[in-house]
């Protein structure tokens, strides 16, 4: 009982519902900005994917929308549209995003392994 009594103190909040329609105002603008620069055409699945691979772009959306760290804008966008979790554009976007840091985790472990064989210069 005491949840619905919050949502409805969020909701009854105006600056709650600013925030809210800002940041849909800023998630629209971006995905806008995407579609214009790569001359397609993009969903919310797409933008969540570039948002999540692409560090600068990151960078820029997260001064844009005024968050701390990349988990709590991801978390928002997800309950904004709650079919990006069983899409499977989304899922194979985190899988790559995954794997490309694992290799790049491998690539530093292994070259500081092999600069440590390396004997000093005198």
């Amino acid at each position: 009982m005491s949840i619905g009594i919050l949502k409805l103190v969020e909701e009854a909040n105006p600056t709650f519902t600013i925030t809210d329609k800002e940041l849909d105002l800023v998630l629209l603008r971006i995905g806008s900005f995407l579609s214009i620069i790569n001359n397609k055409k993009i969903n919310q699945a797409k933008l969540l994917v570039t948002i999540i691979n692409d560090i600068k772009f990151q960078q820029i959306i997260l001064k844009l929308t005024e968050f701390d760290n990349l988990k709590s804008l991801v978390e928002i966008f997800i309950e904004k549209y709650p079919s990006l979790c069983k899409s499977k554009v989304v899922y194979t976007g985190v899988k790559q995003k995954i794997r490309k840091s694992k290799k790049h985790e491998q690539f530093n472990t292994t070259r500081k392994e092999s600069l440590q064989h390396i004997p000093p210069c005198v």
